[in-house]
């Protein structure tokens, strides 16, 4: 398996579908509307009535984004030293498919790439719930399956309460420093 340099990203569906997001995800959108529910229409209304490119990621972007997050759809996205999710409320429904997703990812991976570090921190963003922005669990207790009551009222995995952005550093495991652990697989 080679090394990856590159980021990871996709979209779950309202349905649990896993969809790979291969450059951004707004561009995603963009070149399948009909797939997330959205008119090209809407879009363009979005980027006018903010001034701006269509396919720019500034707030015509978040506009769009949160609506679909609003919708039940979630946002991953791998950074070098975290995974990145963003989910509007956590239903046991997002909380099974985000559990899937991380199983795909740890295990047989997903369009060839495959997290090979199972302590690779995750931060989940809620815009509908009390979960905030915490970074309080790996790759492999998502997969395991978490609830939202264990997120909001656990004093976290990685050691600390709450953290600190970009992590609160006790106890946390970040991978090999100089390489990602998301890898090809064959």
């Amino acid at each position: 398996m080679n090394w990856m340099k590159t980021t990871a990203a996709y979209f779950i569906s309202p349905h649990g579908e896993v969809i790979e997001v291969r450059t951004s995800h707004i561009a995603e959108v963009i070149g399948n509307p009909g797939l997330f529910g959205v008119t090209t229409d809407e879009i363009q209304e979005s980027y006018g009535r903010h001034g701006e490119k269509i396919g720019s990621e500034g707030k015509a972007r978040e506009e769009i984004l949160l609506r679909l997050i609003e919708k039940g759809w979630v946002r991953i996205r791998r950074y070098p030293r975290y995974w990145s999710i963003t989910v509007g409320n956590w239903s046991s429904e997002a909380s099974r498919s985000m559990s899937r997703w991380a199983e795909r990812i740890l295990g047989p991976g997903i369009s060839g790439r495959r997290e090979a570090d199972p302590h690779m921190p995750v931060r989940i963003n809620g815009f509908k719930t009390a979960v905030g922005s915490r970074e309080l669990l790996t790759i492999q207790r998502l997969a395991e399956g978490i609830s939202l009551r264990e997120i909001s009222d656990s004093p976290a995995e990685i050691g600390c309460r709450g953290g600190n952005p970009p992590f609160c550093q006790r106890g946390v495991h970040f991978g090999t420093p100089g390489k990602s652990s998301l890898v090809t697989t064959s």
